[in-house]
């Protein structure tokens, strides 16, 4: 909340972009199309509003990208809203749609981030070490225990002391593992 106005518009047209893209969508759970939580990049919409500090920035850079009160600047492509993934911080670049998901998508391509290298604007993961036990890293790939770990290409592959191997798209491996993104 507290960036630059063109920046607070970036993220106002991309969340925006992303509930476009999930509308209609109904989803039994909750009889909704977006979650409040982070299974849905933390959507808050209005609540934002009543931030007493930010409010007011927040509330202009909606204004600023909306043609009228019911319609506000999204980004298409072939005349459908994209799927606006966004985050804070992508490790120095981001990752195609087709290492990050498994599927190729034409719009989603990596593209360079070097402020997310920067530790004075991005101070919580301009670089980061976690550590990670043996019983979670066997757990992701649904062995007995591990001995080795070994990326190859876009997968890492795991092999117990007993020779079983499994392999995992890397993003499905940070994800078992708790790792950040």
């Amino acid at each position: 909340s507290s960036w630059s106005p063109a920046a607070l518009e970036a993220q106002i047209i991309t969340a925006r972009t992303y509930a476009s893209r999930k509308a209609n969508n109904i989803r039994v759970e909750c009889d909704c199309d977006l979650y409040g939580t982070v299974q849905d990049q933390l959507f808050v919409g209005n609540a934002k509003l009543t931030e007493p500090k930010y409010g007011a920035l927040w509330k202009a850079a909606v204004d600023s990208t909306s043609v009228d009160e019911e319609t506000g600047l999204t980004i298409t492509y072939m005349g459908n809203p994209i799927s606006a993934y966004y985050s804070s911080s992508s490790g120095g670049t981001t990752e195609s749609a087709l290492n990050a998901f498994g599927t190729a998508i034409d719009y989603l391509q990596p593209v360079a981030d070097p402020v997310s290298l920067d530790p004075k604007r991005n101070p919580n993961y301009a670089t980061w070490v976690r550590s990670v036990s043996s019983a979670v890293i066997a757990k992701a790939f649904g062995l007995i225990d591990v001995q080795k770990l070994e990326i190859k290409e876009k997968r890492i592959e795991a092999t117990s002391l007993n020779g079983a191997k499994s392999s995992l798209r890397l993003e499905t491996f940070r994800s078992r593992a708790g790792l950040p993104s």
